[in-house]
């Protein structure tokens, strides 16, 4: 039997290696693509999308690392909601200078909490996800393909 603290040290090693590797990052059943947010910098906006292959419901919400840039993202959806075997694509506007942007600033993806009625009862313990995107200008196409 796994205990709470190697459940944790395997979720900790997906979102290692599922953020490092090329195309889609995989964690939990949540895959996210691409695994950075590349902003236009003329337009400020980007998109992506998240996709759920568990067999529940998964809901998300997007905050920066830093508090005060979160008001500088409209995210649309706001609350990103993922049926099973479904699939989201959010889009992102950066409505601050995009010189005030960071150069390791991130975006977390952060898992609600599991509707009490999708069959999760109070006394099981439950993981949520929180998945952190790294934003960057985007310099030129062909420079984003490699």
């Amino acid at each position: 039997m796994r205990t709470q603290r190697s459940m944790g040290l395997e979720l900790v090693w997906a979102l290692v290696f599922g953020l490092i590797g090329p195309g889609a990052a995989h964690a939990f059943g949540i895959s996210v693509a691409p695994t950075a947010i590349l902003l236009n910098p003329k337009t400020g906006f980007a998109h992506l999308e998240l996709s759920n292959q568990s067999n529940l419901t998964r809901r998300f919400t997007v905050e920066a690392a830093d508090p005060q840039q979160t008001a500088c993202y409209r995210v649309s959806p706001r609350q990103i909601s993922l049926p099973p075997d479904g699939s989201q694509v959010v889009r992102l506007q950066y409505t601050c200078k995009m010189e005030d942007i960071q150069e390791n600033s991130l975006l977390y993806f952060t898992e609600l909490p599991a509707d009490p009625q999708a069959g999760a009862t109070p006394v099981q313990l439950q993981f949520r996800l929180r998945l952190g995107l790294k934003v960057k200008t985007q310099q030129s196409t062909l420079g984003t393909l490699f």
